[in-house]
């Protein structure tokens, strides 16, 4: 059946709260099962909570705008598995939620925005490593922490999200907790450069994921993949069987953000990936500022492109594992070094094929915290790396830049070749 929010009250005039009218179009749907249609318009509401068997749709040119009301909103303690981050400046209230749901959906052409320009401000801070090149903002002095993820599927399996576009939001934009069953495709995300934790989309204690043609244009990581799982009814649940493919990902921080949590993170492939633009280009960690050492394994990329990117890879493990991860085709324009690092953790069977890193500026004139080459392994138990290619345009070294820097690491084989002032060289 489908039932039109119009027909429960909603009115589509962009000033009126129409959270009661479009819940109660929900909870009839949930009874029957079926679609609940969003006309053309703009309607303002709070909380949405979706029910079983609901498909939400957007029709072309209606906008579903999060209210700047916080008293609109639910509660963090509504559900268990909710949390908030104060240091970073966001709460546990939402826009959409699906709690312990089966079979929901939300579709078509129309947009869902949030409120951002009411909750961010304040001092813009700088910006590290190439990520926030423009700096970022958090709150706005005076103004209430912002709400957290916008759009939340929380331990729910058999899930859609096609065709959407979500903008302007503040925080996380899609966020999968626990889900199975998870089909992402066609979506549009636009936020802000400088808005900072506007994720595109967050894959956390997932499995059997597929997101395919998205782009996505926002402030903070572009796709995060981690394994949190400690707040779930089950918290043994693992992130794996991820696929990502055919998207374009643009970000002030990280294009893939790999990581974060005390789960585990397998069986994960990305392939035909075009990066304009990012901070970092793949970024892994198992924890996050101390915090977390969740094992990452069984990692494929392929045909990966960039242009503007700042750091290409970087990979450091802290009390836990990444392993068994393969780079196949990634060409990317860079302004730093590749930097993979054992540190406290453990780096075993990394494979990178057919790497081409362009326009290197090799920006670490300043002491090397990410190394003092190109290319730096640290404490890595067979690496291989076959095909690589580096092309510098510049160097702040008096001598020929060391190219490659393989520190306490096992090499099991290395090919390629750099270009630095129009000379080629063979490694």
């Amino acid at each position: 059946m489908i039932y039109n929010i119009t027909d429960f009250g909603a009115k589509a005039d962009g000033s009126a709260l129409c959270t009661g009218a479009i819940q109660a179009a929900i909870d009839a749907c949930g009874v029957t099962g079926g679609v609940v249609n969003i006309p053309a318009g703009r309607y303002i509401t709070g909380t949405l909570w979706l029910r079983d068997n609901v498909e939400l749709h957007l029709e072309h040119g209606a906008v579903l705008r999060a209210s700047s009301d916080l008293a609109d909103y639910n509660e963090t303690s509504d559900y268990p598995q909710n949390f908030d981050c104060e240091p970073e400046g966001w709460c546990g209230k939402h826009l959409i939620i699906a709690h312990e749901r089966t079979n929901v959906a939300i579709s078509g052409g129309g947009v869902i925005e949030g409120a951002a320009e009411a909750f961010y401000g304040g001092a813009r801070l700088g910006g590290n490593h190439y990520s926030w090149q423009d700096g970022y903002y958090q709150v706005a002095e005076g103004a209430p922490l912002r709400p957290g993820q916008i759009v939340c599927f929380i331990e729910c399996s058999h899930v859609r999200v096609t065709d959407i576009t979500l903008r302007n939001g503040t925080c996380w934009y899609l966020f999968f907790h626990g889900c199975e069953y998870v089909q992402v495709r066609g979506v549009k995300i636009f936020g802000h450069r400088t808005h900072a934790n506007t994720d595109g989309i967050d894959i956390d204690s997932s499995r059997y994921v597929t997101v395919s043609d998205c782009i996505i244009d926002t402030g903070d990581d572009a796709i995060a993949i981690r394994g949190d799982a400690k707040r779930l009814s089950d918290p043994g649940k693992v992130c794996e069987y991820v696929s990502i493919s055919n998207c374009v990902l643009s970000t002030s921080v990280c294009a893939f953000r790999v990581g974060v949590g005390t789960g585990r993170i397998r069986f994960v492939n990305i392939s035909d990936i075009n990066i304009p633009r990012s901070g970092q280009g793949l970024g892994f960690m198992t924890g996050w500022k101390g915090r977390g050492c969740v094992p990452i394994s069984d990692m494929v990329f392929r045909n990966i492109t960039g242009d503007d990117v700042g750091i290409p890879l970087t990979m450091n493990a802290n009390e836990a594992e990444i392993s068994r991860i393969t780079f196949d085709g990634y060409r990317t324009g860079c302004k730093c070094c590749v930097s993979i690092n054992g540190n406290r953790g453990a780096i075993s069977d990394i494979v990178l094929r057919n790497v081409e890193l362009t326009d290197i500026e090799h920006e670490i004139k300043t002491g090397a915290s990410r190394g003092d080459a190109i290319f730096n392994a640290r404490e890595v138990r067979n690496l291989t790396v076959e095909g690589l290619k580096l092309n510098l345009i510049d160097s702040y070294y008096d001598t020929r830049p060391r190219e490659v820097n393989t520190d306490g690491s096992t090499l099991r084989s290395l090919s390629g070749s750099y270009t630095y002032r129009g000379e080629e060289h063979e490694f």
